[in-house]
């Protein structure tokens, strides 16, 4: 199996052994996006059962500009399902059919950058009832963003990114359809498109210095997923596929490059994505953020921060056959003296 080759055994898409690793974790993502609308989000589960615990993340952007969030590390015994504080993510039909429910608190952010102190930000604001019911179906096979375990022993930078995140990956476009309500606001999914991961293995959020990371859903046909790595030398490992629904094949990404318009926080308000692929196509994306969050994750004296943004993306020139579509834009980045690491990188690029 060669990169970007479609990962069709069924067992793959469900619960895994666990290994030794202390670091273990089994996780599901799901992000979706509405094209009607600004809503959209992410819900999450890593089971870290040698740890004993689960990270149950929920992350919903609603029309404004709030953003719903929770974070919780319930405790979990055995690595059998994707079910503790009180969200639940289920495969219905491998790579084809997921369910996604969410039924429990959030904190209800009107400022959401007020997460760069998060104990702060949880006593600070409000906490509402938050409920989620979303179907996912895929519309493109499911594809591996690198090389598979199986595939032999990574070497270089892959090496870095198998230790990091987890040897075992599963990526897929997906239609959204379903609810969100918060508090007394609902919400329809009436266009949504979004994207899902699946991996096992050890993962370490500290173990990189910086990454860029986007899904884009600009329909059934087209998808990208697009990762721009960077090792604390300055080099730059771009990763990902392009997907063309089940018409043809997927493409791998040989070369990616982000610019972006940050904000006095080093928030980024606007962004443009330029994509080469091993087939020879060439896309640039461009897009604005319409909600986003910080959120931090601390090591001894080491702090990663990590931005999530609800993106509304363009590919193409102004007209009846540019390309609108959604996702979700992540940025990871070590701080350094109060400043993120890749930002500082890329500004000074320019």
């Amino acid at each position: 199996m060669k990169f970007g080759m479609v990962r069709t055994r069924p067992d793959d898409d469900f619960m895994h052994p666990s290994d030794d690793a202390h670091e273990f974790n089994e996780s599901v993502y799901y992000n979706f996006g509405d094209r009607t609308q600004d809503l959209g989000g992410f819900l999450r589960i890593g089971n870290r059962v040698n740890e004993g615990y689960a990270e149950v993340s929920t992350c919903l952007f609603l029309p404004g500009g709030t953003v719903a969030f929770w974070y919780l590390k319930p405790p979990i015994i055995t690595n059998d399902v994707h079910d503790a504080g009180g969200l639940r993510c289920e495969t219905v039909e491998a790579h084809s059919l997921h369910t996604v429910h969410y039924d429990g608190d959030v904190v209800v952010l009107a400022d959401p950058a007020q997460m760069e102190e998060p104990r702060s930000a949880f006593k600070a604001n409000p906490h509402e009832r938050c409920r989620v019911d979303l179907t996912f179906r895929a519309v493109a096979d499911t594809f591996w963003p690198w090389v598979p375990a199986e595939e032999g022993t990574p070497e270089g930078f892959d090496a870095v990114l198998h230790r990091a995140f987890a040897r075992n990956h599963l990526n897929q476009h997906m239609t959204v359809t379903g609810t969100v309500s918060v508090g007394d606001r609902s919400f329809t999914v009436e266009d949504g498109l979004g994207w899902r991961d699946r991996s096992w293995g050890a993962r370490s959020w500290a173990s990189v210095d910086m990454y860029r990371w986007t899904s884009v859903s600009l329909g059934p046909d087209l998808g990208l997923a697009v990762m721009l790595f960077g090792d604390e030398d300055g080099n730059t490992y771009p990763r990902g596929y392009v997907h063309h629904g089940r018409e043809r094949p997927p493409a791998r990404i040989v070369d990616a490059r982000y610019e972006t318009d940050y904000d006095d926080n080093w928030y980024a308000r606007a962004v443009k994505v330029t994509v080469t692929a091993d087939d020879g196509e060439h896309y640039t994306i461009e897009g604005d953020v319409r909600g986003h969050i910080p959120l931090r994750f601390r090591r001894g004296e080491q702090l990663t921060r990590t931005t999530e943004a609800l993106m509304r993306w363009r590919c193409g020139d102004q007209g009846k056959d540019q390309r609108v579509g959604v996702g979700i834009l992540e940025y990871l980045d070590q701080m350094i003296d109060g400043r993120p690491s890749g930002a500082v990188r890329e500004v000074a690029a320019t």
